[in-house]
């Protein structure tokens, strides 16, 4: 018997391509016009970015021989969110749109600059014009776009938005009500070349498109930014803010003032300061203050009197990079003097980790998961690393291509239908220094497990994770298949060794020495 595709309930292809990516989704859609509208829809959900409306990843790479394919590409993105529905805009939970500069001239190698840059312009206004139907829009993140009013009353007309990042954005300044995002993430400025006060105007306008009433989460990536977030709100309450993320703060006295006014911060996040660091903080302030991540001057300011369950601590790698055993001590001391008990706690290198870890256990017996940051300093750094790539003759084109709506479509490129990831260029090590890195890296887990450290671990305790000096989870995998295998015959406790699986975050990598 023959089954017919429209004789199967659309619940079932639902279900059948739940699972696909999104490179798989959009070889599903040029099946049939069913499959078409299907399937567009999961694949607007899931985040637009994937090659689609991502105009960095083509200016990224543009020579002489792809410029031609990038067009094309550009033109279908413009086609494609001007073709979309206002009904299936409004399924649309979570939207990516990173554009580019706009081009200079380049005559050495892409001889169609203009070509390109109105194709953008195109794709910024079709953007702009149809960013207000996307109704149950809840999470926008937006990079090289200039925040105008026509952008602030589209994104005002969000009534679902919750979170807004904005990544190298000109935001000018306000014309009206500002937003009630939740989450607010401001990364790097765009690059601006004027008088210093212009520019100031131009980040500053940014602190200013939200509603400090209505944050819950604010993260600010930019020294730049920072300072002026300072300044502009000093005297503004932070009544619901719960997590504060500043990379670089200028001024620490500023940042303790700014402290003051978030009356529910739960999470801080100040890798480095810049000020003195004698400087006090009130008892009263950000009392309800559970998760810390700080450098090691700033967390005797944080623990005494504050619920702190997690902590992270920074060190400086210049000057001293090995914490001695009496700092570690009073660091650990400071560090107990929170009302609750340690369960995460993340330090930077010592001069011991196996004592480290037995002084830790003692103070922390609820500590349920260690993360220890292990340097040898008689290791030398991995260098000579690169990726190389076949270099081209320049051939630069002199035709630009014929830019049909109607006929966008048709024949379509191999690498937008086929499922197969394109393939990284080779990367290549000085294998001599990354050898004894990896072998420095194996002479100190080893250490550490033989050492009976693991055995004064708590019972409630989950996992142990080292991170490994000077990036050398970036060597060759048969190197990390060597330590795996020395390891495995000389710890027993060695539950996961070091061939690829490691857990990684935005701290970088791990290796996972001791779980149950």
């Amino acid at each position: 018997m023959t089954i017919s595709l429209l004789t199967l309930p659309v619940e079932i292809w639902l279900m059948c391509w739940k699972y696909c990516s999104p490179r798989q989704l959009r070889r599903l859609i040029t099946v049939c016009r069913l499959f078409h509208a299907l399937c567009h829809p999961p694949l607007l959900s899931a985040q637009l970015r994937h090659r689609n409306t991502d105009v960095e990843a083509l200016v990224d790479g543009l020579d002489q021989d792809n410029w031609t394919n990038r067009l094309q590409r550009m033109h279908r993105m413009t086609l494609r969110l001007d073709m979309l529905s206002a009904s299936r805009a409004s399924r649309v939970r979570s939207w990516t749109v990173h554009f580019d500069r706009p081009l200079g001239q380049q005559p050495a190698m892409f001889q169609h600059e203009t070509a390109f840059n109105a194709l953008r312009e195109r794709l910024v206004a079709t953007f702009v014009r149809t960013l207000g139907m996307y109704h149950n829009l809840t999470s926008l993140d937006a990079g090289v776009l200039t925040i105008d009013v026509s952008i602030r009353a589209a994104l005002r007309s969000l009534l679902q938005l919750e979170e807004l990042t904005l990544d190298g954005c000109i935001v000018e300044p306000p014309d009206g009500a500002l937003l009630t995002v939740q989450r607010f993430t401001l990364r790097w400025p765009p690059r601006i070349v004027g008088p210093q006060s212009e520019v100031l105007g131009l980040f500053g306008s940014g602190v200013q498109l939200v509603h400090p009433a209505s944050l819950r989460h604010l993260t600010l990536q930019d020294w730049v930014q920072t300072t002026l977030f300072l300044n502009r709100w000093g005297t503004c309450l932070f009544p619901v803010l719960q997590h504060l993320e500043l990379p670089r703060c200028v001024d620490l006295t500023q940042l303790l003032g700014i402290l003051s006014r978030c009356l529910r911060l739960e999470s801080l996040v100040v890798p480095s300061v810049h000020g003195r660091a004698n400087v006090s903080l009130p008892q009263a302030a950000v009392p309800f203050l559970r998760t810390l991540t700080a450098p090691l001057a700033l967390i005797h300011l944080f623990t005494p009197g504050r619920p702190l369950d997690s902590v992270t601590v920074f060190q400086s790698i210049a000057g001293c990079p090995h914490l001695s055993a009496e700092k570690v001590t009073d660091l650990v001391k400071h560090i107990s003097l929170s009302t609750a008990d340690i369960r995460f706690l993340a330090l930077p290198a010592t001069m011991s980790p196996s004592d480290t870890i037995k002084l830790v256990t003692g103070f922390f017996p609820a500590l349920v998961e260690l993360v220890l940051d292990v340097r040898d300093r008689g290791v030398p750094r991995p260098s000579a690393m690169f990726r190389y790539r076949q270099p081209k003759p320049p051939r630069p084109g002199s035709r630009v291509p014929e830019f049909n709506d109607e006929t966008a479509f048709d024949d379509l490129p191999p690498e937008e239908l086929s499922d197969s990831e394109e393939d990284e260029g080779e990367t290549i090590l000085n294998s001599s220094r990354a050898e004894e890195a990896v072998l420095g890296y194996m002479h100190v887990l080893t250490s550490i497990s033989t050492s009976g450290a693991l055995a004064s671990l708590p019972a409630g305790f989950k996992a142990l994770y080292i991170r490994p000096p000077h990036n050398i989870h970036e060597c060759r995998t048969h190197m990390f298949t060597r330590v795996e295998s020395e390891l495995s015959r000389s710890v027993n406790d060695l539950t996961v060794g070091l061939g690829g699986r490691q857990m990684c975050n935005e701290q970088g990598c791990f290796t996972k020495l001791w779980g149950r």
